[in-house]
């Protein structure tokens, strides 16, 4: 695995498939989800905002 994380310096690495998580979704939560979706990465998000 940590070859892979080696790989992963720029927009034009190989993001397809990998699983990353965001935690919070503020301003830069929102855009880190958003562009590593876009890059191909499966990305969970969650707010941790509790429901009724």
């Amino acid at each position: 695995m940590s070859e892979r994380l080696d790989e992963l310096t720029s927009w034009d690495a190989n993001w397809k498939g990998l699983r990353v998580v965001v935690a919070g979704l503020g301003l830069s939560g929102f855009s880190a989800a958003d562009t590593l979706i876009e890059l191909g990465a499966w990305s969970p998000s969650w707010t941790g905002a509790r429901t009724r």
